[in-house]
């Protein structure tokens, strides 16, 4: 359940970037499976335009059942191209925010690229780290590498990444 919000229950998911120049960074998402309709609505569809991506289906694939998992095991390990949200950070921020921002499956715009070879991050800007949230990124990883803090503080970063 959301601390935020008891009345939601959600899954967190950890992602990892497994090609081009972030290769190996990680970034992380809780996603809402029961409670607010419009909170579920936006978790659900995203799982949906995974599955699509995974599957190679089309949006509008009427076949029964083409989009349907039986478990949320079957979310483990899936491989899809995405973009990132990525905040800008503000000063006294100890990281940089991010997100997965989007989920390109097949009629994107983006997918015949990134099918390609293309690497897409983010439409945002990618913000430089100032010395202070580099440096606090530096002394938080020194040996370890913690799971995240779900109260939404973002987790760790590698300080060469800006995100």
């Amino acid at each position: 359940q959301s601390a935020n919000n008891p009345a939601n229950s959600y899954i967190s998911m950890k992602f990892e970037v497994v090609s081009g120049k972030y290769e190996g960074v990680n970034f992380w998402g809780n996603f809402v499976v029961d409670g607010s309709d419009a909170a579920k609505n936006i978790s659900f569809s995203t799982f949906k335009s995974m599955i699509r991506a995974v599957r190679k289906l089309e949006k509008d694939d009427q076949r029964p059942n083409v989009f349907a998992i039986n478990d949320w095991d079957e979310l483990d390990h899936l491989t899809f191209p995405a973009k990132l949200k990525i905040k800008k950070p503000r000063s006294g921020d100890k990281f940089v925010n991010n997100e997965l921002g989007l989920v390109i499956a097949p009629g994107h715009k983006s997918w015949d690229a990134v099918k390609d070879g293309g690497e897409i991050i983010t439409d945002n800007e990618i913000p430089s780290l100032d010395s202070d949230i580099a440096q606090n990124q530096v002394q938080s990883q020194a040996g370890s590498n913690p799971a995240p803090n779900w109260t939404g503080d973002t987790p760790i970063v590698e300080d060469e990444i800006p995100f």
